[in-house]
């Protein structure tokens, strides 16, 4: 065993499946990368941890809710851009090249090239280091007929996250399933 250097602790956790946090408030629409976790069963429970410096943190501060979507391997591209700065940009989900619309439990952005999403209200939120962890009661959750209790990972080729990395793309891949 190798000793892992602190700064490097959370990338023993790679790769990842990432969502795409989304939130909107006073016609400003928000979006970014994050990790989502089963934080409850009863009641159904998400949280995600979100740096105070974004603009979506900011919109998920005002409106007290957030939609988490899944995106498939073939929408990569787009999630790149969902990670680079984009100053003045009043609708980060269409400047990244996604198309959206509101939930209809909770009026959350819902990316329409998802394959499942999760509509939530904030239940609570903790500063916890340089991050902020949302915890979302989640009010309505939707799934691509490809889950059937479980992924069957027929149709959806999830996006796996392995870090950023030099040449950003790289950050991405896809598992060769069947």
């Amino acid at each position: 065993m190798q000793p892992v250097r602190s700064d490097l602790v959370h990338r023993l956790f790679y790769p990842v499946v990432p969502a795409v946090v989304t939130a909107i408030h006073d016609r400003r629409v928000g979006g970014l990368l994050a990790i989502p976790s089963t934080l409850s069963f009863k009641p159904p429970m998400v949280g995600v941890t979100i740096m105070p410096t974004s603009n979506t943190y900011r919109l998920i501060q005002a409106s007290r809710m957030f939609g988490v979507c899944l995106i498939p391997y073939s929408h990569v591209d787009k999630l790149a851009r969902l990670a680079e700065k984009a100053p003045g940009v009043e609708d980060k989900l269409t400047w990244a090249g996604f198309e959206y619309e509101l939930g209809g439990t909770v009026p959350v952005p819902i990316i329409r090239q998802s394959y499942a999403w999760l509509e939530c209200t904030v239940e609570t939120a903790y500063e916890i280091g340089d991050h902020t962890l949302y915890v979302g009661l989640v009010k309505a959750a939707y799934a691509h007929e490809d889950f059937d209790e479980y992924w069957q990972l027929i149709h959806y080729e999830p996006v796996f996250y392995v870090g950023k990395t030099r040449r950003f793309k790289d950050s991405y891949i896809r598992l060769g399933l069947g």
